[in-house]
Parts: structure tokens; sequence; C-alpha cells
């Protein structure tokens, strides 16, 4: 599992990604309905996030959390990115992103 970082609690939290497909490693187009991705807490695996995720360019995909507010100081999230297709599923890498007190905040 790779960790991605960290977030401040009530930052912005997204990424992108290229998406290619696992037969003939081409751009993955027009999937974003068929992409999902969730964060989990990593001890409970309770669902802290479903991301929203739109597709940029070409198999270039935006995920992002709707807000970050919420999550818990000190938890480290762990999420995947789940591509479903004529009843076939497969997942990416785990990857984790730890979350920090955000210093500056209203």
């Amino acid at each position: 599992m790779q960790s991605i970082g960290t977030i401040k609690r009530g930052d912005t939290f997204s990424f992108t990604a290229e998406i290619k497909d696992s037969v003939t490693s081409e751009a993955l187009t027009g999937a974003a309905s068929k992409l999902k991705c969730y964060g989990r807490h990593y001890l409970t695996n309770q669902l802290i996030t479903e991301l929203t995720v739109i597709e940029k360019t070409s198999g270039i995909y935006l995920f992002s959390a709707d807000s970050t507010a919420d999550w818990e100081v000190g938890i480290e999230i762990l999420f995947d990115v789940e591509y479903t297709s004529d009843g076939m599923t497969s997942s990416s890498e785990t990857f984790s992103v730890n979350v920090e007190e955000d210093i500056t905040h209203e």
C-alpha cells in the first residue's frame, strides 16, 4: 500500500489519475460513470467519503471529495479505484492519506 501523503482537515481533497484498460493498456475514455472511489477508515472500515469522478481529458479523471471538514484528525483513510463494466469488476492498488489538523481555519 502506498501513501499519497497528508491532508489537513477542511482543505480540498482531489487528485487526477490516468485510467487505462487492463487488457489493452489504452486510455479508458468515457468511463466516469463506471468508476468508483471510496475512502474508508484504516481500522474500522467505516465509510468516510465517496469521491466524485469527472473525466477531464481523454482517459484522465479527476477524483474529488465534497468536503473534508468532518474528517477525523489523526486517522489514515484507505482508497482504491474500482472499475465495473459488462459484469466484470477490477480495482486499483490500495493507497492511503493521513488527516492532520488545520492550523489556519475559521
